[in-house]
């Protein structure tokens, strides 16, 4: 059940049915599907957490050592699901030959993994497959199984592939079976008002420009534009000057003078001083990032701050998404809506 006002950014985000949250990989992809994924059970929402390929990463997270094929309960309304394209490949072989034995002999065999490894476009038809069944699951009643499918997507040149895909194939097959459910697929893909990219980057100048030019790249080519931007890892602003006509810089280097007594306590402040200027320098590195992102993009962009630690916690992404249920104000200059470079 919701305990409060959700931020608008994030509510409209999480309305969605399908969101894949896609970026390079260490940008933080995981952190920020797993505080999607908490955001979404605040709002009541029964969610669905997908890792694809070999990732392990969300299993982990809630203490298991690796993440099943079929979904798994983690919370009262979370489930966590591994998209693995064989695996899938080798279901919708069985399905499809009726002897048991004989799919056996076929999905056991050498040939049936090389095709299975080697294959152009075969493991994204699967993901995406395996998603589209998920999304279309409904319980006897008719309501969905999940109110919301949030993927942790691969890095994005893959996910261009994978976004790509359901256009090819429609012009490479045209007709039968298999292209009519690809179909559907690409009508899930491209309604914005089910299916949901969101963008994640650091402050940093190779993922910032790398992530500018995939919002252009995912809209002129794939016709499904990115609709949030979370720039992870931001140092946040926490300095105030009491007297704005003097730059910080002189303030750190005179406090030691002005404050010192015993030489232990002079050691003690310049270790304080030392760590403030560092953050200081930070704040104003990320705020150039900041700046340029929210000029190169018309969508939401929404802050994650820094967290010092090397593995994130389950304690430490829930404070991401409680920060969420208690919306801030809009960024001056960034409009509502989809993200257009």
């Amino acid at each position: 059940m919701s305990t409060g006002v959700m931020h608008p950014d994030i509510a409209r985000l999480i309305g969605r049915r399908l969101v894949l949250v896609m970026g390079k990989g260490g940008t933080g992809k995981t952190t920020v599907s797993l505080a999607l994924a908490f955001a979404a059970e605040k709002a009541g929402k029964r969610v669905l957490l997908v890792e694809t390929e070999e990732g392990t990463a969300i299993g982990q997270v809630f203490g298991k050592t690796q993440t099943e094929e079929n979904p798994v309960p983690v919370t009262e309304l979370i489930s966590i699901a591994r998209v693995r394209p064989k695996a899938e490949m080798t279901a919708y072989t069985q399905f499809h030959i009726k002897s048991g034995f004989i799919a056996k002999r076929i999905t056991g065999s050498r040939l049936f993994d090389y095709l299975a490894t080697a294959t152009p476009g075969l493991k994204e038809i699967m993901t995406l497959g395996r998603l589209w069944r998920w999304e279309a699951a409904r319980q006897p009643d008719g309501v969905p199984v999940y109110d919301i499918i949030i993927v942790d997507a691969p890095a994005t040149g893959h996910v261009l592939n994978l976004l790509r895909l359901p256009k090819t194939l429609i012009s490479m097959i045209r007709v039968g079976p298999i292209v009519s459910q690809v179909k559907q697929l690409d009508v899930l893909l491209k309604d914005d008002r089910k299916t949901a990219l969101a963008l994640v980057s650091l402050p940093e100048e190779l993922p910032m420009r790398e992530s500018l030019e995939f919002m252009g790249t995912a809209r002129d080519e794939t016709g499904i534009p990115v609709q949030a931007f979370f720039l992870n890892a931001v140092y946040p602003d926490i300095f105030s000057s009491p007297n704005p006509e003097i730059p910080y810089d002189e303030l750190f280097s005179g406090a030691p003078g002005r404050l010192c007594g015993p030489v232990s306590r002079c050691a003690a402040l310049d270790a304080v001083l030392g760590a403030a200027r560092h953050h200081y320098a930070r704040r104003k590195i990320h705020e150039k990032y900041l700046d340029a992102i929210r000029q190169g993009a018309t969508c939401p962009v929404v802050e994650i701050p820094f967290f010092f630690t090397n593995h994130m916690s389950v304690r430490e992404i829930r404070q991401i998404a409680d920060q969420w249920a208690a919306p801030g104000a809009r960024p001056e200059g960034v409009p509502e809506g989809d993200c257009d470079a």
